[in-house]
């Protein structure tokens, strides 16, 4: 995929107008993988989460229901409770602070460029999201018009585990790495008797993102096929909206940016 293709995808799929929604990037190696999924278990064993149901929580919008947690990774303070700056939209003055203990998270968030956050995101059996849109395309700070990327890897979960984006459902299976285009109108809802856990993280689309996306190669992680299946459409009701920070006929604009 090209630089213009993945970027009218983007846009298509913010306007709600098909695009790209939703795209398995890698399979992670098995041994990578299992330390992931070890370091995550444990850290998430030692350290506080914030509560994303408590009404000062940045997601609180996102319409928790249940027990849906967060541990942020990445941050000035050193605790996995302050959220404080996940959605900041810069890369500034932010470290993951326990290298030693969890060398393999260090490795996997230091290994992505151009991070702007990095969370461990849990919902507990039973909980979910309720419908909600946000948006690609920001302005920088030169005035220009760049877009912010999610991603996903999901480390626990189970087929009942659904994401809906856009009033299509889909599963994402554990051990690769998905993009999850956060413009969709989007819910999440865990229907399963186990947690869901996944690690997310947003980044800016730079050209060092886009190479490593799309040109780059790291033995530990496999191309795969970018399909995600659809199990069923479910159209969404009335959502939950961030204001654009872009008017849509400037949004065409958008293109890599340096990071912030």
């Amino acid at each position: 995929m090209n630089r213009d293709e993945f970027l009218e995808g983007l846009l298509a799929a913010d306007r709600h107008d098909g695009g790209l929604r939703c795209r398995r990037l890698f399979r992670v190696d098995a041994q990578l993988f299992a330390s992931l999924r070890h370091e995550v278990a444990d850290l998430r064993d030692r350290c506080k989460p914030s509560v994303v149901g408590e009404r000062s929580h940045v997601t609180n919008w996102a319409g928790p229901r249940g027990e849906v947690l967060q541990y942020s990774l990445l941050n000035a303070s050193g605790r996995t409770d302050d959220f404080a700056s996940d959605h900041d939209l810069s890369t500034r003055n932010k470290w993951f602070f326990d290298a030693v203990r969890w060398p393999a998270l260090s490795d996997w968030i230091t290994t992505w460029p151009d991070v702007i956050n990095f969370r461990v995101h849990v919902l507990a059996a039973g909980a979910a999201l309720e419908a909600h849109e946000e948006h690609v395309p920001f302005r920088t700070k030169r005035g220009g018009v760049g877009a912010r990327l999610r991603f996903h890897l999901p480390i626990e979960t189970n087929p009942e585990a659904e994401l809906n984006l856009d009033g299509a459902v889909h599963h994402l299976e554990a051990g690769a790495v998905f993009l999850v285009n956060q413009g969709c109108v989007h819910s999440t809802h865990n229907r399963g008797a186990a947690p869901r856990v996944h690690l997310v993280w947003d980044s800016f689309l730079t050209s060092a993102t886009f190479a490593f996306l799309f040109e780059a190669s790291d033995p530990r992680l496999e191309p795969a096929t970018p399909e995600v299946d659809v199990l069923r459409h479910e159209p969404l009701a009335t959502h939950r909206r961030l204001m654009p920070a872009v008017a849509r006929d400037e949004a065409a604009a958008m293109d890599v940016c340096e990071s912030q």
